[in-house]
């Protein structure tokens, strides 16, 4: 905030510039999180801004297509595994169902138990490339986006880890 404390009779102003306190560790977190500090009037404000930040970055999921296709690769597993009669909880990772499905084709090609196994197989293969490919892609969108975290702290001036 500046202020004009007074005027001298050589027609210039006395200007006082004050600074809201911000303790350091707050001005860390506001620059680790990219926002300009200049901004902010009050410790108060701060760390309210900070708490938003952080809160909306913990609710983060993942995009809403990534959602809409694991849902559709589990309705399939689900589908594969109804017909080999392989069963598992709702709560089971996607990887976890799919080994039991794997060891199951894998008994039965050693059995020779089914005729269509080749098929139980391509269908499997299908639904395990097409799941790999959505992982591959989330994780290739965090990594970017820790790249892009890191250039902004480098930028920034803001040392990161130890």
């Amino acid at each position: 905030m500046v202020s004009v404390n007074s005027l001298s009779p050589l027609n210039t102003a006395v200007f006082n510039y004050s600074r809201p306190i911000l303790s350091n560790d707050t001005i860390g977190k506001l620059k680790e999180l990219g926002i300009n500090i200049s901004s902010i009037s009050s410790e108060a404000q701060a760390k309210r801004i900070i708490e938003e930040k952080t809160n909306s970055k913990e609710n983060v999921n993942t995009s809403p297509q990534i959602d809409e296709r694991l849902e559709k690769i589990y309705q399939r597993i689900k589908t594969l595994a109804m017909k080999i009669d392989v069963s598992f909880t709702s709560g089971e990772k996607i990887e976890t169902v799919l080994n039991k499905i794997n060891a199951k084709i894998a008994l039965f090609t050693e059995n020779k138990d089914n005729a269509n196994i080749s098929a139980i197989r391509a269908e499997y293969d299908s639904i395990k490339y097409s799941y790999e490919a959505i992982a591959i892609s989330e994780a290739a969108s965090y990594t970017g986006l820790d790249i892009l975290g890191q250039t902004n702290r480098a930028i920034m001036g803001v040392k990161y880890g130890k």
